[in-house]
């Protein structure tokens, strides 16, 4: 089932805000957001989950989930096309998705309610497949630039480390399609240490490479939470993986530009603002990372 929304674009936009009832679109002045278009649109017809934050498709889509589409308690995938200027309506038959994410081909959209299932879609979002995981995981959203692909997981279920202090393991997982049907395996547990758990948000594989955000980490024997943003990069090959620091707090998610480039952004400066930034991360031939540049803005929602 499908239905279609139209809102206004524009060529003049180089981003756009979406709200729960509208969507405008900003171009940049320097350091200044301009308005360049808006529109009054229901985006999400009933409650957003909160817990997928976005995913993009062939550079096109924003997609979102919703817990009550349409007036019943099934899921469905919203899908804002920002070439076309519309919002696409489709109903799944599986609920509470807890993390998304994509390829130039593929969307995948993983729910940890009751069971532990990872779905993959096409691009005009038809189901084409659907596997269990074992043991039960919350998946990292993803985007990867190549099948097969790697990402990360974290059990649902607590373990025991040797001081008998329960955390949860971190998994690394390879995901792979061929003649359209679904795999994926654990390849093992992903920086798993006596001293602490870290955490891992948004990840990307990229040139054979998988980089994921780690906010911070939890010490096993104290249980404190220690704040302190990194980005981590793997290589599955080699089984090496390797933090680098990053001076941004409340890290949340990372986008992938082209070969040399990504993008950092951080969670919202308040309930009446929405902050953005915009830390450009270059990576180089050795594989050292430096800032070239910054931007932060506030934007009234």
């Amino acid at each position: 089932m499908k239905s279609v929304t139209n809102f206004e674009i524009s060529s003049d936009s180089d981003f756009y805000i979406v709200a729960e009832n509208s969507i405008t679109g900003y171009r940049l002045d320097n350091v200044n957001p301009i308005k360049t278009v808006g529109s009054e649109v229901e985006v999400v017809k009933g409650n957003q989950n909160p817990v997928v934050e976005r995913a993009e498709l062939q550079n096109r889509y924003l997609v979102f989930t919703d817990d009550d589409w349409p007036l019943s308690r099934n899921e469905g995938i919203i899908s804002i096309d920002f070439q076309k200027g519309t919002i696409l309506f489709y109903k799944t038959r599986y609920n509470a998705y807890t993390a998304a994410g994509a390829t130039a081909e593929y969307y995948f959209a993983s729910t940890s309610s009751g069971e532990s299932t990872l779905s993959v879609y096409t691009s005009d979002l038809k189901e084409i497949g659907r596997v269990n995981m074992q043991p039960f995981m919350i998946l990292s959203n993803f985007r990867a630039d190549r099948i097969p692909f790697y990402l990360s997981g974290t059990d649902i279920e607590a373990s025991e480390n040797e001081i008998q202090s329960p955390f949860f393991k971190n998994r690394l997982l390879r995901g792979d399609i061929q003649n359209s049907k679904l795999s994926l395996e654990v390849i093992g547990e992903l920086e798993t240490n006596p001293y602490c758990q870290y955490w891992f948000l948004d990840t990307i594989y990229k040139n054979e490479m998988m980089y994921a955000i780690s906010p911070g980490y939890r010490v096993h024997e104290s249980h404190e939470k220690v704040i302190q943003s990194a980005l981590y990069k793997y290589n599955p090959k080699t089984g090496e993986g390797s933090f680098v620091s990053l001076e941004i707090p409340q890290l949340t998610q990372i986008y992938d530009l082209n070969e040399e480039w990504m993008v950092f952004t951080t969670s919202p400066g308040g309930t009446d603002t929405l902050t953005l930034t915009f830390s450009i991360l270059f990576q180089m031939r050795i594989m050292s990372c430096i800032f070239q540049n910054s931007l932060q803005m506030k934007i009234a929602i």
